[in-house]
């Protein structure tokens, strides 16, 4: 390589310009003044009686959140949905939050479709989300529906999760996150279908309650 290139110098320089803007990113970290919380959640709500479910201690040391709720709701046909909703304070550069595309696998899951997900709130909020139809040896088909929330707002994937972190530092936001998931299996003839306006139905009632527990909606 001819070192007296200019061009060869321009390079070194953007390198270096990267590596420095790379680290000021992974050490100036703005923090929330206020974290979710689920407390004020309704556990009924409508025709649906819910209750408060727990992970065992080493599932919550591997998802190494800050808060979270995890809840069954039960409707009044003996219809099930489960709802995990878990809050960071902060993303860590060279981590990420876990995904369902990682962890269904090592569960024993096999996701037999994947499909996007829309639910429009009674606010006008637009919600694109992953929606997975999964399996699992001896059970019946599920239904998954996630989506992840930052001061960016609604993101679906988690590619544009890492890059709504990089936007958040930029412009010196916090860049604390929520996951939220909603599960429920297949009962009876239920069809996909209805399956998938149960669950619209039911975010009709409890999704107000979601967006006061979480900060980035003040």
């Amino acid at each position: 390589m001819d070192f007296r290139k200019k061009s060869y110098w321009v390079l070194i320089a953007a390198t270096i310009a990267v590596g420095i803007f790379t680290l000021l990113l992974r050490y100036q970290t703005v923090t929330a003044d206020k974290m979710a919380d689920f407390s004020d959640m309704p556990l009924q709500i409508g025709q649906w009686e819910g209750i408060e479910k727990y992970f065992d201690e080493s599932v919550y040391a591997i998802l190494n959140t800050d808060v979270s709720t995890y809840r069954i709701y039960t409707g009044p046909a003996g219809e099930n949905i489960a709802i995990f909703i878990a809050y960071f304070k902060d993303q860590k550069y060279g981590s990420q939050i876990h995904s369902p595309k990682n962890c269904l696998p090592g569960g024993g899951w096999e996701i037999r479709d994947a499909e996007n997900f829309r639910y429009t709130a009674e606010d006008g909020e637009v919600i694109d989300a992953n929606l997975f139809w999964i399996t699992k040896a001896g059970t019946n088909p599920q239904l998954m529906i996630y989506w992840f929330v930052t001061r960016g707002g609604v993101i679906a994937d988690e590619y544009g999760l890492k890059l709504d972190l990089v936007s958040n530092s930029i412009q010196r936001k916090p860049s604390d996150a929520s996951f939220i998931r909603i599960t429920t299996r297949l009962i009876g003839n239920q069809s996909r279908e209805e399956a998938v306006e149960m669950v619209s139905e039911f975010l009709d009632l409890l999704y107000p309650h979601i967006k006061k527990s979480l900060p980035f909606y003040e």
